[in-house]
């Protein structure tokens, strides 16, 4: 379950001095630090992050948040094609998107805002991501 700090957190809508509204890549930049901001509080949630199979799940969730800052990248709008097992409520071959906070091999940490949760997208390029069907808190994704 995401902490309620962590689901209150919305992307503002930015807009030129003109009015119009920015683009989605223009508008991820300038909410940067907001991002960032989301991503470390979502450290905070690991409730659901499953340890079972390690000796010390305090280390464990240590080094993953590690691992992800280490793989941080300025957020870009990334999407992906729906893949099995699939999410609730999205078809398979149904198109995700969101912003990509950290990547590493493969493994694409994906914020949706209007979801106000991470995806894990799986891919070598940017232009070819399957989303498989984890969603969660950050560390969630990270580890699936």
């Amino acid at each position: 379950m995401l902490s309620a700090a962590f689901r209150l957190w919305r992307l503002p809508q930015a807009s030129h001095r003109s009015g119009k509204p920015l683009s989605l890549s223009v508008r991820c930049k300038m909410d940067k630090n907001l991002l960032n901001q989301i991503l470390e509080e979502s450290f905070n949630d690991t409730e659901m992050v499953f340890t079972c199979h390690v000796s010390d799940p305090d280390e464990y969730i240590k080094n993953a948040i590690k691992s992800i800052r280490a793989s941080k990248c300025d957020p870009f709008l990334v999407k992906a094609v729906v893949k099995d097992p699939g999410f609730e409520g999205k078809n398979i071959g149904d198109e995700v998107q969101g912003y990509c906070v950290a990547k590493s091999m493969g493994y694409w940490l994906v914020y949706q805002p209007e979801e106000k949760i991470f995806y894990c997208f799986w891919g070598d390029t940017e232009e070819n991501l399957g989303a498989h069907g984890i969603i969660g808190g950050a560390l969630e994704c990270w580890l699936a």
